[in-house]
């Protein structure tokens, strides 16, 4: 899902909407389910995103919300800034063979 919002705040509550709203449908065939969600932000100003990288970062918020209870969202960039998952590393070197 790709939502605008104006800061994190706002993201997380939209998000959090939409897990407590999937918690409470039961779904006809299934009954009731719940979700995990990885959130990230897509950087629209500078150094521009590549759809890969926006994936991954949300992909690895949602593992660590997989990992860490389940039925939850977890921030990507809240997750880099506690430690508890490292950022992209940037290499500035060059390797010459």
């Amino acid at each position: 899902v790709i939502c605008k919002v104006r800061n994190r705040d706002e993201a997380r509550d939209t998000f959090e909407r939409f897990r407590a709203r999937i918690e409470e449908f039961i779904f006809p065939q299934i009954g009731q389910i719940t979700v995990s969600l990885g959130v990230t932000e897509v950087h629209t100003e500078g150094q521009l995103d590549i759809p890969s990288e926006i994936v991954g970062r949300a992909d690895q918020a949602l593992y660590h919300s997989k990992n860490n209870g389940r039925n939850k969202i977890f921030l990507y960039d809240e997750l880099v800034s506690a430690g508890y998952i490292k950022g992209k590393i940037e290499h500035n070197d060059v390797d010459i063979f």
